[in-house]
Protein backbone atom coordinates (compact mmCIF):
# COMPACT_ATOMS: atom_id res chain seq x y z
CA UNK A 1 0.00 0.00 0.00
CA UNK A 2 3.04 2.17 0.41
CA UNK A 3 3.03 2.20 -3.59
CA UNK A 4 2.80 5.97 -4.76
CA UNK A 5 -0.57 6.62 -6.43
CA UNK A 6 -2.56 8.84 -8.84
CA UNK A 7 -4.85 11.08 -6.43
CA UNK A 8 -7.88 9.91 -8.50
CA UNK A 9 -6.78 6.02 -7.65
CA UNK A 10 -6.42 6.38 -4.21
CA UNK A 11 -9.53 8.30 -3.92
CA UNK A 12 -11.41 5.00 -5.43
CA UNK A 13 -9.90 2.64 -3.07
CA UNK A 14 -10.24 4.96 -0.32
CA UNK A 15 -14.11 4.95 -0.78
CA UNK A 16 -14.44 1.10 -1.96
CA UNK A 17 -13.21 0.18 1.28
CA UNK A 18 -15.12 2.59 2.93
CA UNK A 19 -18.21 0.73 1.15
CA UNK A 20 -16.74 -2.49 2.78
CA UNK A 21 -16.38 -1.12 6.32
CA UNK A 22 -20.26 0.72 6.37
CA UNK A 23 -21.43 -2.78 5.74
CA UNK A 24 -19.62 -4.15 8.09
CA UNK A 25 -20.02 -1.68 10.93
CA UNK A 26 -22.93 0.68 10.37
CA UNK A 27 -22.99 4.11 9.99
CA UNK A 28 -21.36 5.39 13.40
CA UNK A 29 -19.11 2.48 13.58
CA UNK A 30 -17.23 3.23 9.97
CA UNK A 31 -14.74 5.83 11.44
CA UNK A 32 -12.01 7.15 9.33
CA UNK A 33 -9.26 4.97 11.56
CA UNK A 34 -11.24 2.28 10.67
CA UNK A 35 -11.01 2.47 7.27
CA UNK A 36 -7.49 3.48 7.44
CA UNK A 37 -6.80 0.13 9.22
CA UNK A 38 -8.90 -1.55 6.75
CA UNK A 39 -7.21 -0.46 3.83
CA UNK A 40 -3.52 -1.06 5.43
CA UNK A 41 -2.39 2.89 5.56
CA UNK A 42 -1.69 5.14 8.10
CA UNK A 43 -5.24 7.18 8.80
CA UNK A 44 -3.33 10.42 8.21
CA UNK A 45 -3.60 9.30 4.29
CA UNK A 46 -7.26 9.18 4.93
CA UNK A 47 -7.80 12.89 6.32
CA UNK A 48 -5.18 13.71 3.57
CA UNK A 49 -8.11 13.55 0.99
CA UNK A 50 -10.79 13.15 2.93
CA UNK A 51 -11.17 15.94 6.17
CA UNK A 52 -14.57 14.43 7.47
CA UNK A 53 -17.00 11.13 7.04
CA UNK A 54 -19.43 13.44 5.38
CA UNK A 55 -17.46 13.82 2.76
CA UNK A 56 -16.62 10.37 2.20
CA UNK A 57 -20.92 9.68 2.00
CA UNK A 58 -21.20 12.53 -0.62
CA UNK A 59 -18.25 11.29 -2.87
CA UNK A 60 -18.72 7.78 -2.37
CA UNK A 61 -22.65 8.50 -4.05
CA UNK A 62 -20.52 10.01 -6.58
CA UNK A 63 -18.96 6.61 -7.38
CA UNK A 64 -22.18 4.91 -7.19
CA UNK A 65 -23.57 6.77 -10.20
CA UNK A 66 -20.83 6.45 -11.90
CA UNK A 67 -20.71 2.50 -11.22
CA UNK A 68 -24.10 2.55 -12.20
CA UNK A 69 -23.87 4.01 -15.47
CA UNK A 70 -21.10 1.83 -16.42
CA UNK A 71 -23.27 -1.45 -15.13
CA UNK A 72 -26.36 -0.77 -16.25
CA UNK A 73 -26.64 2.02 -19.11
CA UNK A 74 -24.09 0.50 -20.85
CA UNK A 75 -25.58 -2.95 -21.17
CA UNK A 76 -28.46 -1.65 -22.34
CA UNK A 77 -26.27 0.19 -25.46
CA UNK A 78 -24.30 -3.02 -26.03
CA UNK A 79 -27.96 -4.88 -26.87
CA UNK A 80 -29.65 -4.45 -30.48
CA UNK A 81 -32.54 -6.22 -30.56
CA UNK A 82 -35.52 -3.89 -28.86
CA UNK A 83 -37.20 -7.15 -27.45
CA UNK A 84 -33.75 -7.97 -25.79
CA UNK A 85 -33.19 -4.20 -24.89
CA UNK A 86 -36.34 -4.22 -23.07
CA UNK A 87 -35.39 -6.89 -20.94
CA UNK A 88 -32.17 -5.87 -19.82
CA UNK A 89 -33.74 -2.68 -18.70
CA UNK A 90 -36.63 -4.60 -16.36
CA UNK A 91 -33.66 -7.56 -15.60
CA UNK A 92 -31.49 -4.34 -14.14
CA UNK A 93 -34.55 -3.29 -12.37
CA UNK A 94 -36.44 -6.57 -10.78
CA UNK A 95 -33.69 -9.29 -11.83
CA UNK A 96 -31.83 -8.52 -8.85
CA UNK A 97 -32.15 -5.99 -6.04
CA UNK A 98 -31.45 -2.93 -8.07
CA UNK A 99 -29.51 -0.97 -5.18
CA UNK A 100 -27.09 -4.15 -5.61
CA UNK A 101 -26.12 -2.99 -8.96
CA UNK A 102 -24.76 -0.08 -7.60
CA UNK A 103 -21.97 -2.25 -5.61
CA UNK A 104 -18.17 -1.59 -5.83
CA UNK A 105 -15.48 -3.83 -6.90
CA UNK A 106 -14.50 -4.92 -3.66
CA UNK A 107 -13.83 -8.51 -2.31
CA UNK A 108 -16.94 -8.51 -0.65
CA UNK A 109 -20.70 -8.91 -2.31
CA UNK A 110 -22.44 -5.52 -2.91
CA UNK A 111 -25.02 -5.16 0.00
CA UNK A 112 -28.30 -2.69 -0.02
CA UNK A 113 -27.54 -2.06 3.35
CA UNK A 114 -24.31 0.47 2.47
CA UNK A 115 -26.71 1.89 0.46
CA UNK A 116 -29.49 2.82 2.79
CA UNK A 117 -27.08 3.69 5.21
CA UNK A 118 -26.05 6.79 2.79
CA UNK A 119 -29.89 7.22 2.11
CA UNK A 120 -30.70 7.89 5.69
CA UNK A 121 -28.26 10.77 5.91
CA UNK A 122 -30.16 12.66 3.74
CA UNK A 123 -32.17 13.58 6.34
CA UNK A 124 -29.38 15.28 8.07
CA UNK A 125 -26.97 16.11 5.44
CA UNK A 126 -28.17 18.94 2.38
CA UNK A 127 -24.80 17.81 0.47
CA UNK A 128 -25.63 13.91 0.37
CA UNK A 129 -29.46 15.01 -0.11
CA UNK A 130 -27.99 16.70 -3.15
CA UNK A 131 -26.17 13.87 -4.47
CA UNK A 132 -29.24 11.61 -3.77
CA UNK A 133 -31.20 14.11 -5.92
CA UNK A 134 -28.77 14.27 -8.61
CA UNK A 135 -28.50 10.02 -8.77
CA UNK A 136 -32.34 9.83 -9.34
CA UNK A 137 -32.43 13.07 -11.71
CA UNK A 138 -30.01 10.56 -14.12
CA UNK A 139 -31.55 7.60 -13.24
CA UNK A 140 -34.97 9.50 -14.62
CA UNK A 141 -33.05 10.82 -17.28
CA UNK A 142 -31.64 7.68 -18.79
CA UNK A 143 -34.70 5.64 -18.24
CA UNK A 144 -36.54 8.40 -20.30
CA UNK A 145 -34.50 7.79 -22.89
CA UNK A 146 -34.52 4.21 -22.77
CA UNK A 147 -38.21 4.33 -22.93
CA UNK A 148 -38.62 6.52 -26.20
CA UNK A 149 -36.34 4.32 -28.05
CA UNK A 150 -38.51 1.05 -26.74
CA UNK A 151 -41.69 3.12 -27.78
CA UNK A 152 -40.86 3.92 -30.77
CA UNK A 153 -39.41 0.77 -31.54
CA UNK A 154 -43.04 -0.72 -31.02
CA UNK A 155 -41.88 -2.78 -28.09
CA UNK A 156 -43.91 -0.30 -25.30
CA UNK A 157 -47.31 0.42 -25.99
CA UNK A 158 -47.66 3.89 -24.14
CA UNK A 159 -47.81 7.50 -25.31
CA UNK A 160 -46.20 8.94 -22.13
CA UNK A 161 -42.78 8.07 -21.16
CA UNK A 162 -42.54 10.39 -18.10
CA UNK A 163 -45.37 8.48 -17.01
CA UNK A 164 -43.79 4.94 -17.23
CA UNK A 165 -40.67 6.10 -15.71
CA UNK A 166 -42.42 7.33 -12.76
CA UNK A 167 -44.56 3.78 -12.88
CA UNK A 168 -40.85 1.96 -12.72
CA UNK A 169 -39.05 3.64 -10.31
CA UNK A 170 -42.54 3.30 -7.80
CA UNK A 171 -42.73 -0.15 -8.57
CA UNK A 172 -38.76 -0.91 -8.26
CA UNK A 173 -38.72 1.12 -4.78
CA UNK A 174 -41.85 -0.65 -3.27
CA UNK A 175 -40.28 -4.27 -4.46
CA UNK A 176 -37.35 -2.80 -2.92
CA UNK A 177 -39.31 -2.69 0.83
CA UNK A 178 -41.43 -5.76 0.04
CA UNK A 179 -38.00 -8.00 -0.54
CA UNK A 180 -37.26 -7.81 3.40
CA UNK A 181 -40.36 -9.94 3.81
CA UNK A 182 -39.23 -12.58 1.63
CA UNK A 183 -38.28 -15.65 4.20
CA UNK A 184 -34.73 -16.35 1.78
CA UNK A 185 -32.92 -15.71 -1.13
CA UNK A 186 -34.66 -18.28 -3.53
CA UNK A 187 -38.41 -16.68 -2.18
CA UNK A 188 -37.15 -13.28 -3.46
CA UNK A 189 -35.66 -14.20 -6.42
CA UNK A 190 -38.97 -15.92 -7.64
CA UNK A 191 -40.99 -12.66 -6.47
CA UNK A 192 -38.78 -10.25 -8.31
CA UNK A 193 -39.15 -12.94 -11.36
CA UNK A 194 -42.99 -12.59 -11.08
CA UNK A 195 -42.85 -8.43 -10.80
CA UNK A 196 -40.94 -8.44 -13.53
CA UNK A 197 -43.15 -10.14 -15.95
CA UNK A 198 -46.14 -8.54 -14.97
CA UNK A 199 -44.46 -5.34 -15.33
CA UNK A 200 -43.34 -6.60 -19.12
CA UNK A 201 -47.24 -7.57 -19.33
CA UNK A 202 -48.62 -4.37 -18.56
CA UNK A 203 -45.81 -2.08 -20.63
CA UNK A 204 -46.17 -4.17 -24.04
CA UNK A 205 -50.26 -3.85 -23.38
CA UNK A 206 -50.14 0.38 -22.74
CA UNK A 207 -51.74 -0.56 -19.35
CA UNK A 208 -49.09 1.16 -16.25
CA UNK A 209 -51.27 4.39 -16.12
CA UNK A 210 -50.53 5.66 -12.43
Amino acid sequence: MAKRMNAEVRKQQILEHFYEVLIEEGIEGASIGKIAKHLGVHKSLVVHYFNKKEELFVELIGLIIERYEQLFIQKFKEVEDPEQRLGVVLDGLFGLPFKRLFGLATTKPSDDEAFYACYYLTHRNEAIRGRFQEMYARLRTELMHIIRVCMEEGTIRESDPERIVDFLVVIEEGLNVCEIYQEDDRQSEEFREYVKERVLELLKNGKTSL
